[in-house]
């Protein structure tokens, strides 16, 4: 199972734990999130026709489907891989990417951080 918890941070807590240009991207178990930047209901859930997001470190919309196909992830596994989305739009497929246009920075004033917890 998956455990997905979820808590607003301090600023000053954001940066003791992630020093600028860090590898918290490579962190694949807890991410920070913009949480003013976040309208609706977040859901854990496996893909859907037509999901997407906006992969850090690269320009522009991608589907999920194709960045599965684009990382040569088993067509059997895709289904498994658990989303954290809003709506269509995907923060964070976890254990692989995350939605640069959520992504916590030094200028937001409210930081959600989320832990998942595979069991």
């Amino acid at each position: 199972g998956i455990i997905l918890e979820s808590m607003l941070i301090s600023q000053e807590e954001f940066r003791k734990k992630i020093p600028f240009f860090s590898k918290e991207l490579e962190n694949h178990s807890e991410k920070y999130f913009d949480c003013d930047k976040i309208n609706g209901n977040m859901y854990l859930r496996s893909r859907k026709s037509g999901d997407f997001f906006y992969p850090s470190g690269l320009s522009g919309k991608k589907t999920i489907k194709k960045y599965f196909i684009d990382k040569k992830i088993d067509r059997d596994l895709r289904d498994e891989i658990p989303l954290l989305a809003i709506g269509s739009e995907v923060l964070w497929i976890i254990g692989y990417a995350i939605n640069e246009r959520y992504l916590a920075d030094f200028n937001t004033k409210n930081i959600l951080k989320v832990n998942v917890t595979l069991c």
